[in-house]
């Protein structure tokens, strides 16, 4: 998950002086700051266990080149300070989909992985789908937090409006533009089922944001600066920007939108270290689970299983059968 976007925006935050809220002229910035200092210290604290396995995160990533490497020095850099171990597994870009899955099946199966991300975006030859899924319940940290299902990204922007008590604002009518590695249909399936006022247009014409009812516009065009101050309408209250271009090293939100009236996540600084973090804190929490308390998520159930279950089940069947005509035959002699 997030891959060169990610780790670039988060290079660039290194160098930021450490503000939380900024107002400039008239808009007010949400900065992740405060949220990612409570994770590292919650993480350091309980990735320590002198009696137990040290949480371990295992990343499949595909060998494309420095967005890949970037990609993974990011996660190692910060797994360490969070006090955990970190194995990357490579995989060449042209990997079969059989490839894919049986590195993440053996992943899976390995008692000292205790959590399991894959590089995003997926090469197109493969199914998104059918590899995602195919992730352990309990070790598929971008969607479960201690087997029940939350997607990061989602928790990341909850996280980050509750510490500035803005929680409220996602009630107000949501409208998401674009996704990618970050808003994911499993992102906007969450807020859905969250919040009943949400709206995700397919195509963006670059027009006015003005709706009839205070807005929150959230989004991921990885387009820096595409949309302009002109562009959002007096309804719209907040921006959550989770969209970063990798050649102007901005978000979408155009710099000139600090002269709206309104509140501000920005890309880098708002959201995206927060995830990285809560990557970490997920891993540490699923090395606390016992193994065999683990629960089965029975849509990552694999093909072969159901195979063996209807054979089963022919067997079973076939003996039935046979034992009534043995029956039937014993009965007929008799007579």
């Amino acid at each position: 998950m997030f891959s060169e976007k990610f780790s670039t925006a988060l290079f660039d935050e290194k160098n930021e002086t450490q503000l939380t809220t900024s107002n400039f002229n008239q808009a007010c910035f949400l900065r992740g700051n405060p949220i990612v200092e409570s994770l590292e210290r919650w993480c350091l604290r309980n990735s320590r266990c002198p009696n137990g396995p040290k949480p371990m995160l295992a990343v499949v990533y595909f060998d494309t080149g420095d967005d890949a490497q970037e990609y993974l020095q990011i996660k190692a850099e910060v797994a360490a300070k969070a006090g955990i171990g970190y194995i990357p597994h490579k995989l060449l870009p042209s990997a079969s989909i059989n490839e894919v899955l049986e590195q993440i099946h053996k992943l899976n199966t390995d008692h000292c992985t205790h959590g399991i991300l894959v590089q995003r975006p997926i090469p197109e030859h493969l199914c998104q789908d059918e590899v995602m899924y195919s992730i352990k319940r309990a070790k598929h940290i971008e969607e479960y937090a201690e087997s029940k299902r939350t997607n990061i990204a989602v928790d990341g922007v909850m996280r980050l409006l509750t510490a500035y008590h803005k929680l409220w604002m996602l009630d107000l009518n949501i409208i998401i533009l674009g996704g990618t590695n970050i808003i994911t249909p499993e992102f906007q399936a969450e807020i859905k089922r969250q919040h009943s006022h949400v709206e995700t247009p397919s195509k963006w014409e670059e027009t006015k944001i003005n709706g009839k009812h205070s807005t929150v516009l959230i989004t991921e065009l990885n387009k820096g600066g595409i949309i302009k101050s002109t562009m959002l309408g007096p309804s719209v209250k907040l921006v959550i920007d989770l969209g970063f271009d990798v050649i102007s090293k901005i978000g979408d939100l155009d710099p000139r939108v600090q002269c709206k009236d309104l509140i501000v996540v920005p890309t880098p600084g708002g959201v995206l270290p927060i995830v990285l973090w809560l990557m970490m804190e997920r891993t540490i929490r699923c090395s606390k689970i016992p193994v065999t308390s683990v629960p089965t998520d029975t849509r990552f159930v694999s093909i072969s299983r159901f195979k063996w279950v209807s054979v089963s089940i022919c067997s079973v069947s076939f003996l039935v059968c046979l034992s009534i005509f043995i029956y039937v035959l014993n009965f007929h002699f008799c007579q």
